[in-house]
């Protein structure tokens, strides 16, 4: 039974418990439903005794939220919508006796509806836990509409430290057209947990991140840069290790999912100039006990390419940690060592710590070559006691896209 037949059976058991049960409902529409572009038009029959008809709409894949619109006598709805937009729709009639029960249920947009299985319950897991760490991790590319590039990485931490939770943020933007990297850090301090039922609501000396499902809003400053961002996962999330979950040789486990592809729209303030921007943001939330992960350190790649297929690759010291495979229809595959081959093709020492990391890669994905050029050498942050680098990348190769990639462990302070 394929996702997209389960998510549509959904929908309906949903709208069928919200059903209320009349004695003498007028007959239920017939509804059709096209799309042009990003015009839809949804056209459904007359019902002999109906005087008017409300429409069901519900996004894909949170079937659970429906939304209505009472069209009263219309037989019919054109609208332009966002793109990637994603519904399921239905519509009742109804007269002074009642609602009619719901149309045929049709749907656009949702052809990518592989939801994961696995460890990780998305519903209560986007919340905080009581493992030793845990981080929710963004980074993306950003460009405004005459083609000025952005790199962004922000990021909530909690760590467990002598029974207490303290918790610690960063947020960088790389300015690609001024060569500059710009890095803020908040000081250690107890954390503020909010009683959520769902999701997550950080506020970290300013810096704010609130969402979970898929849907998350950005706020960051550093110098003379302003970020405010409306993040919308395009694919369904990713179980890393498999089923989300991985037991590591050297001592510690860890839980993980990912949002690999998120549709970024926002503005990022330079100076006293507004600048509109878009793009593609992957998101990261991992937990468990990492301390012997942090101390092996390691190299972490997201790679997004242009035929939309997703790479993450997550390599410790001679030690490959796992990987996955997203192509354009969400079918997600584990990616094993044998599979994989990482060159280092240069080095860069920081002027500011005097710590070497490598620089420029070509990667080995089974059969696949591609070649990962960071977009500039200076994207260390310095986060007392860990030293990271952290950077925006671009990839050639058999495919073109853009990457993050993360460089933890180099540093022996």
């Amino acid at each position: 039974m394929n996702n997209l037949f389960i998510k549509t059976l959904l929908f309906s058991v949903i709208l069928a418990a919200n059903q209320a049960v009349y004695s003498l409902p007028p007959m239920p529409p017939s509804l059709d439903v096209s799309m042009s572009g990003l015009d839809v038009t949804a056209l459904w029959t007359s019902a002999p005794g109906a005087t008017g008809y409300e429409l069901f709409y519900a996004p894909c894949p949170n079937v659970e939220y429906i939304n209505s619109i009472d069209m009263e006598s219309q037989t019919g709805l054109s609208v332009r919508l966002w793109e990637d937009a994603a519904f399921y729709v239905a519509v009742q009639s109804y007269n002074s006796e009642g609602n009619s029960d719901y149309s045929n249920i049709e749907h656009f947009g949702c052809g990518c509806l592989a939801l994961p299985l696995g460890l990780i319950n998305l519903a209560i897991d986007e919340k905080p836990h009581e493992e030793p760490m845990e981080w929710w991790y963004w980074t993306g590319h950003l460009q405004t509409e005459d083609g000025r590039w952005f790199g962004f990485e922000q990021v909530v931490f909690l760590m467990k430290v002598n029974g207490q939770t303290m918790q610690i943020a960063h947020h960088a933007i790389t300015d690609i057209e001024d060569g500059s990297f710009h890095y803020a850090v908040t000081p250690p301090q107890l954390a503020v947990l909010p009683e959520l039922d769902s999701g997550f609501n950080w506020d970290v000396n300013g810096l704010t991140a609130k969402g979970g499902g898929g849907s998350d809003v950005l706020h960051g400053e550093v110098d003379n840069y302003v970020l405010d961002l409306k993040l919308e996962t395009k694919k369904p999330a990713v179980f890393q290790h498999g089923n989300g979950f991985s037991e590591y040789s050297f001592g510690g486990y860890t839980y993980y999912y990912s949002y690999e592809r998120m549709a970024a729209k926002g503005t990022l303030k330079v100076g006293d100039e507004d600048l509109a921007v878009t793009g593609s943001a992957w998101f990261d939330h991992q937990w468990g006990d990492l301390t012997n992960l942090i101390s092996l350190g390691w190299d972490w790649f997201a790679i997004q390419l242009d035929d939309d297929r997703e790479i993450m690759l997550f390599n410790g010291k001679d030690v490959f940690l796992g990987g996955s495979d997203s192509d354009a229809n969400c079918q997600v595959s584990d990616i094993d060592a044998d599979d994989v081959e990482i060159i280092s093709l240069g080095e860069w020492t920081s002027p500011h710590t005097n710590c070497t990391y490598p620089q420029g890669w070509t990667v080995r994905v089974g059969d696949l070559n591609l070649t990962i050029t960071p977009v500039m050498a200076e994207q260390e942050v310095i986060a007392w006691p860990e030293i990271y680098w952290e950077g925006a990348a671009v990839v050639s190769g058999d495919a073109t896209g853009r990457a993050y990639v993360e460089l933890a462990g180099y540093c022996d302070q």
